[in-house]
């Protein structure tokens, strides 16, 4: 008889509400986002409902796993004017970031990992980008905030056609060199979803959050394809440095591999490159990726213009291998 298979992890969304809001209040939910474990608590009324949403298809961690981050979302109350409800966000014990209004509550929680992420590494070098993969091969997007790379990255994978690895950080193997995922909620800016939801009508969305520096942000849910493959590494192939620009012409344009690794560095974290080593290893993997620069404005001709560059990649690659 075959060897029994090992059951699967259990998920976020096949724990009943009534044990997800007892695991959250209580000694939380810890999830297995590939790179780190995090815990998570918090006993807002609808955290739990929103939370599932967007971590629903994730698995829970084991109980041989090590924590590497506790994240708790608590209220507390503020007296500026009249007393009102706000959430303190907590990282292993220390207060971090301003108090907010209770709907930013996911949004403190994606923070609060971002910036774990950032100090840390975990064993991975890391840096500011998008990061989407057709097959095993990965689309790097690197650009600051408000360059359009998230939403780049979330109309490819609403394709169809590729997988989210990143939204955030382009996290690099240091012994293999390759792209690792962590394809956790989407960040998306104004008008987007709705953008989005013309592309992939299954595309689910938490509720919208207005900032003062952002404008409103929405998170969408990873879909489950990319978390099923969340332990499948890509090979970077292509790097694609975007810029929104309102009547942008969306016409990739080759860019030199020197000008693009220096757009790259200027995205890593203080803790990023330690020596010669790490300069290699970013070096060697922008120096294997076809470079390009977008300045984009429509989204369907953009997403059009990197679709035909990854098909005329893949049909050089073709004839190339059977010469």
């Amino acid at each position: 008889m075959p060897a029994d298979r090992p059951a699967a992890p259990l998920t976020v969304d096949a724990l009943p509400t009534a044990d997800l809001r007892a695991r959250l209040r209580g000694p939380g939910v810890r999830l297995d986002l590939g790179p780190m474990v995090a815990r998570v608590r918090s006993p807002l009324a609808g955290f739990a409902e929103t939370f599932r949403l967007l971590y629903g298809n994730w698995p829970l961690a084991g109980t041989d796993q090590f924590t590497d981050v506790t994240c708790d979302l608590r209220p507390v109350w503020a007296l500026r004017h009249a007393p009102h409800r706000r959430v303190q966000c907590l990282i292993d014990g220390q207060p971090t970031f301003e108090t907010q209004a209770p709907a930013f509550a996911p949004l403190l929680f994606e923070w609060a990992l971002n910036l774990h992420l950032a100090n840390h590494g975990l064993g991975h070098k890391m840096f500011h980008a998008a990061v989407v993969a057709r097959g095993d091969d990965a689309l790097i997007l690197p650009a600051p905030s408000g360059s359009g790379k998230s939403t780049l990255a979330a109309a490819l994978v609403a394709t169809g056609r590729w997988r989210l690895l990143s939204d955030e950080f382009a996290v690099v193997g240091v012994d293999d060199g390759l792209l690792h995922p962590l394809p956790r909620p989407v960040s998306l800016k104004n008008d987007m979803p709705r953008l989005l939801r013309r592309l992939d009508p299954q595309a689910r969305f938490a509720a919208t959050v207005p900032t003062a520096h952002k404008g409103p942000v929405t998170l969408m849910r990873p879909p489950a394809a990319s978390v099923a493959m969340r332990r499948r590494p890509a090979r970077a192939r292509w790097l694609v440095t975007p810029r929104y620009t309102p009547g942008g012409d969306d016409t990739l344009r080759p860019d030199a591999p020197g000008r693009a690794m220096m757009g790259v560095l200027e995205q890593c974290f203080e803790w990023g490159l330690r020596g010669r080593r790490d300069f290699d290893l970013i070096a060697d993997l922008v120096g294997g990726c076809g470079c390009f620069t977008l300045a984009h404005g429509d989204l369907d001709r953009a997403v059009a213009a990197i679709e035909r560059m990854a098909d005329a990649t893949a049909d050089t690659t073709t004839a190339e291998a059977a010469a």
